[in-house]
């Protein structure tokens, strides 16, 4: 009985046996073609915060992935295949709007890619640069892959994906001064620092780089807070200024450091320029003057002191007449040279009106000049106030002035009457002795 399932079970495994074989031998003169689609499989940019003027990877990944099947009996007119390696890929970046277009450049838009086996991924690298002047937005882009034979000559676009590239509001730093420090002075130095970008910047600091001739007085480097897209501030530094420093303009560097709206922590590099006073510093004054009345004649001593650190070039005092008051004399004066810190002083011959009814009438004064080291002409017009009496105190003083001067004479005529007094005394005395002794010495005999 068991010999009788054994050889049962053996003629059963004969017939598996023979079953398999019988499956593998049709599988194996089976086949199938492999169908397959183009997806895309993931896209990416570096940097991941774009803003206007940076340039921009931006990375492409696509699948040649397999979709299905197809079964077939194997023949020599139709053979299976998994792949058709005369199909070929290329790859292809290009704006998908006229906005787009405008602001992105796009250096190179077509890739060959070449094969792709089924199942094969390929990663593509297009370069583009964002315009400087790109407004802050979403630039929509168009990516395609595209089926071609092994020449590049018949193309179809077998995939294509839109996509939308963000443009952050970029931050745009633009500075101004105009700026004029006096020399051996602590000057204000003002900076206007405005946001011309679409884009945030914050705890923005700003620094003047100062060496040689100038000094901060406080600090070089002030905080000032955060700028928003098109807010602008003046920041003022205080500086000072050596007195031996050559006049002439000088660039100060400029730093702004500030965090975007990213986290990253940027720095922008500027230049301003200051000027250096050139301009001497020069003063009027009435330095001594005659007394004057209604239709009286007399001299102004009028002075020029050159208070600056500059010297003054090519100097020329003129005192221009008015209704008030004639000038008789040469109105005009040539100084030449007139070194800091020196006085010149020059005399002049005027008639007072006669219709003058004022205590005092401005004399008008005119400088002309240069700078040292400089061919810039400078004009100085300012005033000195002479003191005018009336008639009746004019004759008072005089008076007054007749009076003191005879009693004055007459203070000094008593010592210099006694010292007459006391020389002919002296001689008479003298003389007696003289001829006291001539007496004796002729009668003695």
């Amino acid at each position: 009985m068991v010999k009788q399932y054994e050889e049962v079970f053996k003629m059963n495994m004969k017939k598996i046996f023979v079953m398999g074989i019988l499956i593998f031998c049709f599988f194996g003169t089976v086949n199938g073609d492999i169908r397959s689609e183009i997806r895309i499989d993931s896209m990416m940019w570096d940097p991941s915060y774009i803003e206007a003027g940076d340039d921009v990877t931006v990375y492409m990944k696509f699948v040649n992935r397999p979709i299905e099947r197809t079964w077939a009996v194997q023949n020599p007119d139709n053979i299976a295949r998994e792949e058709n390696h005369e199909v070929f890929y290329k790859a292809k970046l290009e704006p998908a709007d006229d906005l787009a277009e405008k602001y992105v450049i796009i250096k190179k838009d077509t890739k060959n890619v070449g094969h792709l086996f089924i199942g094969e991924s390929w990663t593509t690298p297009f370069d583009i640069k964002i315009r400087d002047n790109a407004i802050a937005t979403s630039y929509k882009m168009k990516f395609s892959v595209m089926e071609t034979d092994i020449d590049g000559t018949d193309e179809e676009v077998v995939k294509f994906h839109e996509f939308d590239l963000p443009v952050r509001g970029m931050v745009k730093f633009d500075v101004d001064s105009d700026n004029t420090v006096r020399l051996g002075s602590i000057s204000d130095v003002t900076v206007n620092v405005k946001n011309e970008g679409g884009g945030n910047a914050k705890h923005v600091m700003v620094k003047l780089d100062l060496t040689s001739p100038f000094t901060p007085v406080r600090t070089s480097e002030l905080y000032v807070g955060d700028f928003m897209a098109g807010e602008d501030k003046d920041i003022t530094f205080k500086v000072s200024v050596d007195s031996e420093t050559e006049a002439m303009v000088y660039k100060i560097p400029l730093t702004i450091k500030y965090i975007n709206a990213n986290g990253s922590e940027k720095q922008v590099s500027k230049d301003i320029g200051v000027r250096i006073d050139a301009t001497p510093d020069l003063t009027i004054g009435l330095e001594s003057a005659d007394t004057f009345t209604q239709g009286s004649k007399g001299e102004v001593s009028i002075e020029v002191v050159n208070e600056g650190f500059v010297d003054a070039k090519f100097v020329k005092l003129t005192l221009e007449p008015t209704d008030d008051y004639t000038v008789t004399s040469i109105n005009e004066f040539y100084i030449g040279n007139l070194d800091s810190d020196d006085i010149e002083t020059d005399e002049f011959t005027i008639e007072v009106s006669d219709s003058v009814d004022k205590e005092t009438i401005p004399l008008k004064v005119k400088l002309q000049y240069k700078g040292d080291g400089s061919d810039a002409k400078y004009t100085h017009e300012g005033t000195v106030n002479l003191k005018v009496l009336s008639k009746e105190e004019y004759a008072a003083k005089f008076q007054a002035d007749g009076a003191s001067s005879m009693i004055f004479g007459l203070l000094m005529a008593v010592p210099v009457l006694f010292i007459v007094i006391l020389v002919v005394w002296f001689i008479i005395k003298l003389l007696g002795l003289v001829t006291g002794f001539l007496n004796r010495k002729l009668f003695s005999k």
